[in-house]
Protein backbone atom coordinates (compact mmCIF):
# COMPACT_ATOMS: atom_id res chain seq x y z
CA UNK A 1 0.00 0.00 0.00
CA UNK A 2 1.45 3.34 -1.06
CA UNK A 3 2.48 5.62 1.76
CA UNK A 4 2.12 2.89 4.40
CA UNK A 5 4.27 3.40 7.45
CA UNK A 6 6.90 0.70 8.14
CA UNK A 7 6.20 -1.67 11.01
CA UNK A 8 7.78 -0.74 14.35
CA UNK A 9 11.14 -2.28 15.12
CA UNK A 10 9.87 -4.27 18.09
CA UNK A 11 7.13 -5.79 15.92
CA UNK A 12 9.67 -6.83 13.29
CA UNK A 13 11.81 -8.35 16.07
CA UNK A 14 8.87 -10.43 17.23
CA UNK A 15 8.18 -11.62 13.70
CA UNK A 16 11.83 -12.49 13.02
CA UNK A 17 13.75 -12.65 16.34
CA UNK A 18 16.89 -14.22 14.80
CA UNK A 19 19.34 -12.27 12.72
CA UNK A 20 21.03 -13.42 9.52
CA UNK A 21 24.21 -14.44 11.35
CA UNK A 22 22.30 -16.47 13.93
CA UNK A 23 20.34 -18.25 11.21
CA UNK A 24 23.56 -19.08 9.37
CA UNK A 25 25.12 -20.56 12.51
CA UNK A 26 21.92 -22.51 13.11
CA UNK A 27 22.22 -24.07 9.65
CA UNK A 28 25.81 -25.08 10.36
CA UNK A 29 24.99 -26.57 13.77
CA UNK A 30 25.34 -30.34 14.21
CA UNK A 31 24.18 -32.16 17.33
CA UNK A 32 27.01 -34.02 19.08
CA UNK A 33 26.83 -35.96 22.35
CA UNK A 34 29.26 -38.14 24.26
CA UNK A 35 29.04 -40.41 27.28
CA UNK A 36 26.59 -43.03 28.53
CA UNK A 37 25.01 -42.97 31.98
CA UNK A 38 24.55 -46.04 34.17
CA UNK A 39 20.85 -46.67 33.52
CA UNK A 40 20.83 -45.74 29.86
CA UNK A 41 21.85 -49.16 28.38
CA UNK A 42 18.97 -51.14 29.94
CA UNK A 43 16.48 -48.33 29.30
CA UNK A 44 17.55 -48.19 25.65
CA UNK A 45 15.99 -51.64 25.21
CA UNK A 46 12.66 -50.33 26.48
CA UNK A 47 12.87 -47.12 24.42
CA UNK A 48 13.65 -49.08 21.25
CA UNK A 49 10.66 -51.33 21.90
CA UNK A 50 8.42 -48.31 22.56
CA UNK A 51 9.47 -46.65 19.32
CA UNK A 52 7.99 -49.53 17.34
CA UNK A 53 4.50 -48.48 18.44
CA UNK A 54 4.88 -44.91 17.16
CA UNK A 55 3.51 -44.39 13.62
CA UNK A 56 5.86 -42.91 11.05
CA UNK A 57 3.54 -39.98 10.43
CA UNK A 58 3.94 -38.68 14.02
CA UNK A 59 6.29 -35.68 14.06
CA UNK A 60 9.18 -35.82 16.58
CA UNK A 61 8.32 -32.36 17.92
CA UNK A 62 4.77 -33.59 18.61
CA UNK A 63 6.23 -36.35 20.80
CA UNK A 64 8.37 -33.81 22.64
CA UNK A 65 5.43 -31.47 23.21
CA UNK A 66 3.19 -34.31 24.41
CA UNK A 67 5.76 -35.39 26.99
CA UNK A 68 6.11 -31.83 28.26
CA UNK A 69 2.32 -31.40 28.50
CA UNK A 70 1.93 -34.60 30.52
CA UNK A 71 4.70 -33.63 32.94
CA UNK A 72 3.33 -30.12 33.40
CA UNK A 73 -0.27 -31.19 33.93
CA UNK A 74 0.55 -33.84 36.53
CA UNK A 75 2.79 -31.42 38.43
CA UNK A 76 0.17 -28.65 38.30
CA UNK A 77 -2.32 -31.00 39.96
CA UNK A 78 0.17 -31.50 42.78
CA UNK A 79 0.82 -27.76 43.03
CA UNK A 80 -2.92 -27.06 43.33
CA UNK A 81 -3.01 -29.13 46.53
CA UNK A 82 0.29 -27.77 47.93
CA UNK A 83 0.75 -24.12 46.93
CA UNK A 84 3.16 -23.38 49.80
CA UNK A 85 4.96 -26.77 49.65
CA UNK A 86 4.10 -27.36 53.32
CA UNK A 87 0.80 -29.21 52.82
CA UNK A 88 0.28 -32.92 52.22
CA UNK A 89 -1.52 -33.78 48.99
CA UNK A 90 -3.71 -36.86 48.40
CA UNK A 91 -1.66 -40.00 47.82
CA UNK A 92 -2.81 -40.39 44.23
CA UNK A 93 -1.29 -37.05 43.20
CA UNK A 94 2.22 -38.30 43.99
CA UNK A 95 1.60 -41.47 42.02
CA UNK A 96 0.24 -39.36 39.17
CA UNK A 97 3.45 -37.29 39.17
CA UNK A 98 5.59 -40.43 39.09
CA UNK A 99 3.60 -41.70 36.13
CA UNK A 100 3.78 -38.31 34.38
CA UNK A 101 7.54 -38.13 34.85
CA UNK A 102 7.93 -41.68 33.51
CA UNK A 103 5.87 -40.81 30.42
CA UNK A 104 7.85 -37.61 29.91
CA UNK A 105 11.16 -39.46 30.19
CA UNK A 106 10.01 -42.13 27.73
CA UNK A 107 8.75 -39.67 25.14
CA UNK A 108 11.79 -37.43 25.55
CA UNK A 109 14.01 -40.44 24.86
CA UNK A 110 12.26 -41.50 21.65
CA UNK A 111 11.68 -38.14 19.97
CA UNK A 112 15.25 -38.10 18.68
CA UNK A 113 14.95 -41.73 17.59
CA UNK A 114 11.76 -40.85 15.70
CA UNK A 115 13.57 -37.95 14.01
CA UNK A 116 16.37 -40.23 12.82
CA UNK A 117 13.84 -42.90 11.87
CA UNK A 118 11.89 -40.49 9.66
CA UNK A 119 14.97 -38.61 8.44
CA UNK A 120 13.68 -35.37 9.93
CA UNK A 121 16.59 -34.35 12.20
CA UNK A 122 17.10 -30.60 12.32
CA UNK A 123 18.52 -27.86 14.57
CA UNK A 124 14.93 -26.77 15.16
CA UNK A 125 14.14 -30.18 16.67
CA UNK A 126 17.13 -29.95 19.01
CA UNK A 127 16.17 -26.42 20.04
CA UNK A 128 12.56 -27.49 20.60
CA UNK A 129 13.63 -30.54 22.61
CA UNK A 130 16.02 -28.67 24.89
CA UNK A 131 13.56 -25.83 25.34
CA UNK A 132 10.94 -28.28 26.59
CA UNK A 133 13.57 -29.95 28.80
CA UNK A 134 14.41 -26.61 30.42
CA UNK A 135 10.75 -26.12 31.40
CA UNK A 136 10.42 -29.69 32.65
CA UNK A 137 13.49 -29.21 34.86
CA UNK A 138 11.68 -26.46 36.75
CA UNK A 139 8.51 -28.49 37.23
CA UNK A 140 10.45 -31.58 38.30
CA UNK A 141 12.22 -29.56 40.99
CA UNK A 142 8.94 -28.12 42.28
CA UNK A 143 7.21 -31.51 42.23
CA UNK A 144 10.02 -33.24 44.10
CA UNK A 145 10.08 -30.44 46.70
CA UNK A 146 6.36 -30.89 47.31
CA UNK A 147 6.74 -34.66 47.59
CA UNK A 148 9.13 -34.28 50.55
CA UNK A 149 7.49 -31.14 52.03
CA UNK A 150 10.58 -29.00 51.69
CA UNK A 151 8.51 -25.91 52.34
CA UNK A 152 9.02 -26.61 56.06
CA UNK A 153 12.77 -26.11 55.50
CA UNK A 154 13.22 -22.95 53.36
CA UNK A 155 16.99 -23.31 52.99
CA UNK A 156 16.73 -26.79 51.51
CA UNK A 157 13.77 -25.69 49.40
CA UNK A 158 15.75 -22.84 47.87
CA UNK A 159 18.75 -25.07 47.16
CA UNK A 160 16.77 -27.91 45.58
CA UNK A 161 14.61 -25.53 43.55
CA UNK A 162 17.57 -23.90 41.82
CA UNK A 163 20.31 -26.55 41.72
CA UNK A 164 18.56 -28.40 38.88
CA UNK A 165 18.29 -25.22 36.81
CA UNK A 166 21.93 -24.41 37.53
CA UNK A 167 23.16 -27.85 36.46
CA UNK A 168 21.01 -27.80 33.31
CA UNK A 169 22.41 -24.40 32.38
CA UNK A 170 25.99 -25.48 33.08
CA UNK A 171 25.57 -28.57 30.88
CA UNK A 172 24.51 -26.42 27.93
CA UNK A 173 27.12 -23.81 28.77
CA UNK A 174 29.75 -26.51 28.42
CA UNK A 175 28.13 -27.56 25.12
CA UNK A 176 28.27 -23.94 23.95
CA UNK A 177 32.01 -23.86 24.63
CA UNK A 178 33.05 -27.32 23.41
CA UNK A 179 30.29 -28.13 20.90
CA UNK A 180 29.68 -31.53 22.55
CA UNK A 181 26.95 -32.37 25.07
CA UNK A 182 28.65 -34.68 27.56
CA UNK A 183 26.80 -37.12 29.81
CA UNK A 184 28.28 -38.51 33.02
CA UNK A 185 27.74 -41.87 34.66
CA UNK A 186 25.11 -40.28 36.89
CA UNK A 187 23.15 -37.79 34.82
CA UNK A 188 19.61 -36.67 34.03
CA UNK A 189 18.26 -40.21 33.53
CA UNK A 190 19.37 -41.32 36.99
CA UNK A 191 17.99 -38.14 38.56
CA UNK A 192 14.61 -38.69 36.93
CA UNK A 193 14.49 -42.30 38.16
CA UNK A 194 15.40 -41.11 41.67
CA UNK A 195 12.55 -38.56 41.57
CA UNK A 196 10.13 -41.28 40.48
CA UNK A 197 11.18 -43.33 43.51
CA UNK A 198 10.62 -40.31 45.76
CA UNK A 199 7.10 -39.85 44.34
CA UNK A 200 6.30 -43.55 44.86
CA UNK A 201 7.59 -43.47 48.45
CA UNK A 202 5.45 -40.40 49.18
CA UNK A 203 2.48 -42.24 47.66
CA UNK A 204 2.65 -45.05 50.21
CA UNK A 205 4.27 -43.27 53.15
CA UNK A 206 2.84 -39.78 52.76
CA UNK A 207 4.84 -36.59 52.46
CA UNK A 208 5.12 -36.36 56.25
CA UNK A 209 7.37 -39.43 56.28
CA UNK A 210 10.23 -37.16 55.20
CA UNK A 211 9.78 -35.05 58.35
CA UNK A 212 11.45 -37.77 60.41
CA UNK A 213 14.71 -37.79 58.51
CA UNK A 214 16.25 -35.13 60.75
CA UNK A 215 16.89 -32.29 58.33
CA UNK A 216 18.80 -30.31 60.96
CA UNK A 217 21.27 -33.19 61.25
CA UNK A 218 21.58 -33.49 57.47
CA UNK A 219 21.91 -29.75 56.84
CA UNK A 220 25.77 -29.77 56.89
CA UNK A 221 25.57 -32.07 53.87
CA UNK A 222 24.42 -29.07 51.84
CA UNK A 223 27.87 -27.46 51.93
CA UNK A 224 29.98 -30.51 51.14
CA UNK A 225 27.38 -31.55 48.55
CA UNK A 226 27.81 -28.30 46.62
CA UNK A 227 31.60 -28.74 46.62
CA UNK A 228 31.39 -32.34 45.39
CA UNK A 229 28.84 -31.48 42.69
CA UNK A 230 30.99 -28.63 41.35
CA UNK A 231 34.12 -30.80 41.45
CA UNK A 232 32.42 -33.64 39.56
CA UNK A 233 30.87 -31.31 36.99
CA UNK A 234 34.18 -29.64 36.19
CA UNK A 235 35.97 -33.00 36.12
CA UNK A 236 33.47 -34.68 33.81
CA UNK A 237 32.53 -31.79 31.56
CA UNK A 238 35.79 -29.86 31.19
CA UNK A 239 36.62 -29.46 27.51
CA UNK A 240 40.31 -28.93 28.37
CA UNK A 241 40.58 -31.96 30.71
CA UNK A 242 41.68 -29.72 33.56
CA UNK A 243 41.75 -32.55 36.13
CA UNK A 244 43.84 -34.88 33.96
CA UNK A 245 46.34 -32.14 33.11
CA UNK A 246 46.57 -30.56 36.57
CA UNK A 247 45.44 -33.22 39.11
CA UNK A 248 47.54 -31.87 42.00
CA UNK A 249 46.41 -28.26 41.54
CA UNK A 250 42.79 -29.38 41.06
CA UNK A 251 42.79 -31.52 44.21
CA UNK A 252 44.56 -28.86 46.29
CA UNK A 253 42.11 -26.17 45.20
CA UNK A 254 39.00 -28.14 46.18
CA UNK A 255 40.86 -29.51 49.20
CA UNK A 256 41.33 -25.99 50.56
CA UNK A 257 37.60 -25.33 50.16
CA UNK A 258 36.84 -28.65 51.86
CA UNK A 259 39.16 -27.79 54.77
CA UNK A 260 37.39 -24.48 55.32
CA UNK A 261 33.96 -26.13 55.33
CA UNK A 262 35.18 -28.86 57.67
CA UNK A 263 36.59 -26.30 60.12
CA UNK A 264 33.28 -24.46 60.16
CA UNK A 265 31.49 -27.75 60.87
CA UNK A 266 33.81 -28.49 63.80
CA UNK A 267 33.31 -25.01 65.25
CA UNK A 268 29.54 -25.19 64.81
CA UNK A 269 29.28 -28.68 66.30
CA UNK A 270 31.39 -27.68 69.32
CA UNK A 271 29.29 -24.55 69.82
CA UNK A 272 26.07 -26.54 69.54
CA UNK A 273 27.34 -29.08 72.07
CA UNK A 274 28.24 -26.36 74.58
CA UNK A 275 24.86 -24.67 74.10
CA UNK A 276 22.99 -27.95 74.53
CA UNK A 277 24.70 -28.98 77.76
CA UNK A 278 24.47 -25.47 79.16
CA UNK A 279 20.73 -25.36 78.52
CA UNK A 280 20.38 -28.88 79.95
CA UNK A 281 22.16 -28.00 83.20
CA UNK A 282 20.21 -24.76 83.61
CA UNK A 283 16.87 -26.47 83.08
CA UNK A 284 17.64 -29.21 85.64
CA UNK A 285 18.93 -26.71 88.16
CA UNK A 286 15.80 -24.57 87.83
CA UNK A 287 13.53 -27.57 88.16
CA UNK A 288 15.31 -28.93 91.28
CA UNK A 289 16.00 -25.45 92.73
CA UNK A 290 19.73 -26.08 92.77
CA UNK A 291 22.75 -23.84 92.34
CA UNK A 292 25.18 -25.25 89.80
CA UNK A 293 28.36 -23.56 91.08
CA UNK A 294 27.36 -22.71 94.68
CA UNK A 295 27.02 -24.78 97.82
CA UNK A 296 24.76 -24.23 100.81
CA UNK A 297 26.33 -22.61 103.88
CA UNK A 298 24.65 -25.09 106.23
CA UNK A 299 26.37 -28.36 106.88
CA UNK A 300 24.26 -31.28 105.84
CA UNK A 301 23.68 -34.03 108.36
CA UNK A 302 25.73 -37.12 107.93
CA UNK A 303 23.86 -39.75 106.02
CA UNK A 304 26.55 -42.41 106.04
CA UNK A 305 25.37 -45.78 107.20
CA UNK A 306 28.12 -47.69 109.03
CA UNK A 307 27.82 -51.40 108.52
CA UNK A 308 28.70 -53.45 111.57
CA UNK A 309 31.78 -55.60 111.33
CA UNK A 310 31.50 -59.35 111.29
CA UNK A 311 32.97 -59.77 114.78
CA UNK A 312 30.74 -57.13 116.28
CA UNK A 313 27.78 -58.79 114.63
CA UNK A 314 28.73 -62.13 116.16
CA UNK A 315 28.95 -60.53 119.64
CA UNK A 316 25.50 -59.10 119.18
CA UNK A 317 24.25 -62.55 118.43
Amino acid sequence: MAGARPAPRWLRALAEPLGAGQLRRLEEHRYSAAGVSLLEPPLQLYWTWLLQWVPLWVAPNSITLLGLAVNLLTTLVLISYCPTITEEAPYWTYLLCALGLFIYQSLDAIDGKQARRTNSCSPLGELFDHGCDSLSTVFMAVGASIAVRLGTHPDWLFFCSFIGMFMFYCAHWQTYVSGVLRFGKVDVTEIQVALMIVFVLSTFGGATMWDYTGTSVLSPGLHIGIIIILAIMIYKKSATSVFEKHPCLYTLMFGCVFAKVAQKLVVISSFDMVMYFSALCLQISRHLHLNIFKTSCHQAPEQVQVLPSKSHQNNMD
